[in-house]
């Protein structure tokens, strides 16, 4: 029925049904798993793999690739909140079972968001609190292989959606494994090659890119200052990732601006103390290589002097008056 033509008995069907046959047979693979593991020596063993198989089969290759965005949707139904609850659901189904049935749930999530209009809004509040909760909660099901599919899957986005959680979550992780890691998903969101600015919302995530850098910056700074953050491999992990930021150029050239002298000249003052510090040889040689990266781009970056800020004030004071 899934697979059925939208114009035949396919038509039959509503996108808000479809949608929530994904979580209710996500929960069904995951139930069979742990009746699996807790009784091997069944007897019924072989068909239930037999059934485990078939079922995710089905998921992977029919409900997931089903066109739900061609299909009408129930009037009564709010679209954004019923998207938001279903992905909750397998949000909620991803920390249960293996890493197959784990990895099904996460690549279900962007498979729902391009099914409905205006999906991106729903992607952004989910992946939101899904950020908030993987760098903050000990107790958290949440893993970074989440992040890591919608990338792979939707990058444009992503780039959207996720730049500023995860800077604004950086500093603040719990642990220093999972900032570092909060740095090496966002460099890989800065990577040119999975946006070429071909339409209008891979534009639209460039932009937010562009305005995310210097809030990055800020964020870097502050976590190249954290005692926890001191190892060399945390410490590399940041690096990288203020290079691929530093360095990120839009594809479509009328996005593409210099970052703030002011913000440069703080990430290099910056990276000045950290290569003052250091005992190891890599982390020196990487801050020195951004430094002199960084002196090349002061000379072109624009500057707002005081005397223009104090204009600007002078003006704004002057229209008042009037």
């Amino acid at each position: 029925i899934v697979a059925g033509k939208p114009e035949g008995w396919g038509s039959l069907l509503r996108a808000d049904i479809v949608m929530s046959m994904v979580p209710s047979l996500l929960g069904r693979w995951a139930q069979l798993e742990k009746k699996g593991t807790a009784n091997a020596s069944d007897p019924a063993a072989g068909e239930r793999n037999a059934l485990l198989n078939r079922l995710a089969t089905f998921i992977k290759a029919k409900l997931l690739k089903s066109k739900m965005g061609s299909l009408v949707w129930t009037e009564s139904i709010d679209i954004e909140d019923h998207c938001k609850a279903t992905a909750r659901k397998i949000m909620e189904l991803a920390g249960r079972s293996s890493t197959e049935h784990q990895s099904c749930c996460y690549h279900s999530l962007p498979a729902l968001f391009r099914s409905m209009p205006s999906g991106i809004n729903a992607a952004a509040s989910i992946y939101s609190e899904a950020v908030d909760e993987w760098s903050t909660k000990k107790s958290t099901r949440v893993d970074a292989r989440l992040f890591e599919d919608l990338i792979n899957s939707v990058p444009s986005i992503a780039q959207s959606i996720l730049v500023l959680p995860l800077t604004k979550a950086a500093p603040g992780a719990r642990s220093s494994f999972l900032k570092s890691e909060c740095f090496r998903l966002i460099a890989t969101l800065y990577n040119p090659k999975i946006n070429n600015a071909a339409n209008e919302q891979e534009k639209e995530s460039l932009e937010k890119l562009m305005g995310a850098r210097e809030n990055f910056i800020e964020s870097a700074l502050s976590t190249l200052e954290d005692s926890e953050m001191q190892k060399a491999k945390r410490l590399k992990e940041v690096l990288r990732s203020i290079e691929k930021v530093v360095s990120f150029t839009s594809p479509h050239e009328a996005l593409n601006r210099a970052l703030p002298s002011d913000s440069l000249q703080k990430l290099e003052k910056g990276l000045k103390d950290v290569a003052e510090k250091t005992d190891s040889d890599a982390v020196k040689s990487l801050c020195e290589s951004l430094v002199s990266r960084l002196s090349t781009d002061l000379q072109s970056a624009p500057k707002q002097t005081t005397s223009s800020k104090q204009n600007k004030k002078k003006k704004k004071k002057g229209k008042k008056k009037r």
